[in-house]
């Protein structure tokens, strides 16, 4: 049961987190940067609270194994991380749905003006039966993108997936770190903020600024909106991949975090 909560709470962050990209296009299609990145930080509450649920019960699950002494289940972890790549997988497939719905749901909120009257407008049966109509798969063309990457920077794509990767298996490792050594299983979990930190590092300093500066300058028109779409179909990949890259980072990273918690911390 402890496992099916973990991992739907995580599929929701990662579901979350990947369709929050729609938003970027979005952007560059209404020109409302301010509204778009409220709406921004509306979506992420979702996520964050999610993440507020899922860390006690990974906590509360290894601290119950250690007391009735039972060895560590990796497959626990794994089931985990599976999960996050399913809610990057079907994130990514949601955004052109997500596109078109934050689209209107961005000029809506341009002339109510307030999010509580957003939420009680979005409660209405006829307003969803209007969502509805906005269903959309990703094109076939969107996948024959990826073959044209000459113009894309790869090295930005590596620092999406490596961000991603550690963000994915940050919570992960330190608490599987507290599985190998017991005994250093508090210092262990502490060290989830030098773990998550670099992921954030790597995201906010350098990836990041680079999709933000390629916003600014498609709604400057000098970058088109066919490239900034292509350029987010690589992102959404990365992000993928980074949580495929977590299954193998996830016991090597655990080793390293229990060996700095036992000989590197005073």
């Amino acid at each position: 049961m402890v496992l099916l909560i973990v991992c739907t709470l995580t599929f929701v962050i990662h579901f979350i987190g990947t369709m929050s990209y729609c938003l970027r296009i979005v952007n560059v299609q209404t020109h409302k940067s301010a509204i778009t990145w409220s709406l921004f930080n509306f979506l992420m509450v979702g996520s964050r609270m999610a993440i507020t649920l899922q860390a006690p019960l990974l906590a509360k699950y290894v601290e119950n194994r250690i007391i009735n002494q039972e060895s560590y289940d990796i497959a626990f972890f794994r089931y985990v991380i599976i999960a996050s790549m399913l809610g990057t997988m079907f994130g990514g497939l949601a955004i052109p749905t997500g596109q078109r719905v934050f689209t209107q749901i961005v000029e809506v909120l341009y002339k109510l003006f307030s999010f509580p009257k957003l939420i009680r407008a979005g409660l209405r049966w006829k307003n969803w039966k209007i969502i509805q109509k906005h269903v959309a798969i990703p094109k076939q063309g969107n996948f024959q993108m990826l073959t044209q990457y000459q113009d894309i920077s790869l090295k930005i794509m590596f620092l999406h997936m490596m961000s991603n990767a550690f963000f994915t298996v940050s919570v992960l490792s330190c608490l599987l770190a507290g599985y190998l050594n017991p005994t250093i299983r508090a210092t262990a979990a502490s060290l989830n903020g030098f773990v998550n930190g670099a992921a954030i590092v790597i995201f906010m300093v350098f990836a990041d600024p680079d999709m933000a500066i390629l916003s600014d300058r498609v709604i400057a028109g000098e970058q088109t909106q066919q490239y900034f779409r292509k350029y987010m179909v690589f992102v959404v990949v990365s992000r993928f991949i980074g949580t495929l890259l977590a299954q193998f980072m996830l016991l090597p990273l655990a080793y390293l975090i229990a060996f700095i918690a036992k000989n590197c911390m005073f």
